[in-house]
């Protein structure tokens, strides 16, 4: 999330990153600077046309959103399909009357 001035966001925006912001002008132009594949715009915030310019010549995907920078992160956060998270092998199963020492 990009909260801070931009002087000290370039000490934390590497290449690639997505960064989430606001509606601050020199906040977008700072992430694209720093070569951030994708900027998420909240709470519906307008980006100009130069800044829209500047991404599309820095290859730098451009995303609107209608939520807070808080609820972005956390959907972001949520949005990893359960298959990256999940076993396929070496399960622990039990039932619910099976008692708790014969699981472990």
């Amino acid at each position: 999330v990009g909260a801070f001035h931009p002087d000290t966001m370039e000490n934390y925006i590497e290449k690639d990153d997505l960064v989430i912001l606001g509606n601050r002008a020199e906040d977008q132009l700072c992430a694209i600077e720093m070569d951030a594949s994708c900027i998420i715009v909240g709470l519906g915030a307008k980006v100009t046309k130069t800044i829209q310019k500047f991404a599309e010549e820095k290859c730098c995907v451009i995303i609107s959103s209608p939520h807070d920078t808080y609820t972005i992160a956390r959907l972001i956060n949520q949005s990893i399909p359960v298959k990256y998270l999940m076993r396929r092998s070496n399960l622990i199963t039990f039932n619910t009357e099976d008692f708790l020492d014969d699981i472990k």
